[in-house]
């Protein structure tokens, strides 16, 4: 009943997503519980907790996105996209991820700052053709003295033509290239958002 509950609160939040789409939604903000069962085959889920406890407010604000941003009709749920780690070197912020299908091949994976242009990540052993359950890691860097100032949306998906994964959202703050004022990054994933502040030295 609660996870009904959920699932309404994500139609209200953005009626245009298939029920495919919104199983998706759940899944990937759910807050992960035990390892991987069958990891060869999905490295998220759980033969005892599926993949996790679903987390309601992460869900509908994935839901809220997708609509602000037009992606509603383009999600396919065979394409997966997951953010592994978000390093940072004070003025450098990387994040790295895997990708992969259950079907078909995948095009690319792409990431854009707040509603700027689409760019292709770059990619760690990438076999030559992205074929159904073949996973690849990618990485994005961005140098935060030369994203817009102030607070950014930063989205990572994976492509197949005019279809996509879910993305993965991260917010990060552009900051002066001379300054040496502090800066942070906050997730939107899993259980909500996180923060994470950075707190640099001043000389």
């Amino acid at each position: 009943p609660s996870v009904t509950g959920v699932i309404a609160l994500v139609m209200e939040a953005n009626p245009d997503l298939s029920p495919m789409a919104i199983k998706e939604v759940l899944k990937q903000t759910a807050e992960r519980r035990g390892p991987a069962s069958a990891p060869s085959v999905d490295p998220y889920w759980n033969r005892d907790f599926g993949y996790g406890m679903v987390d309601a407010r992460a869900a509908v604000e994935m839901a809220f996105h997708l609509g602000e941003t037009n992606q509603s009709t383009s999600i396919d749920w065979t394409i997966q996209n997951h953010l592994l780690n978000v390093t940072n070197d004070w003025k450098t912020v990387t994040l790295t991820g895997h990708a992969w299908t259950q079907s078909n091949v995948l095009d690319q994976v792409q990431y854009r700052v707040g509603d700027g242009e689409w760019k292709e990540a770059t990619y760690e052993a990438v076999p030559d053709e992205l074929g159904p359950l073949t996973p690849f890691n990618w990485t994005v860097a961005l140098d935060l003295s030369k994203v817009p100032m102030g607070e950014q949306t930063v989205e990572v998906r994976a492509v197949r033509g005019d279809q996509h994964s879910l993305p993965v959202v991260i917010e990060v703050t552009g900051i002066d290239s001379d300054s040496s004022s502090g800066m942070s990054v906050v997730l939107m994933i899993g259980g909500g958002l996180v923060l994470i502040a950075i707190l640099a030295l001043l000389v």
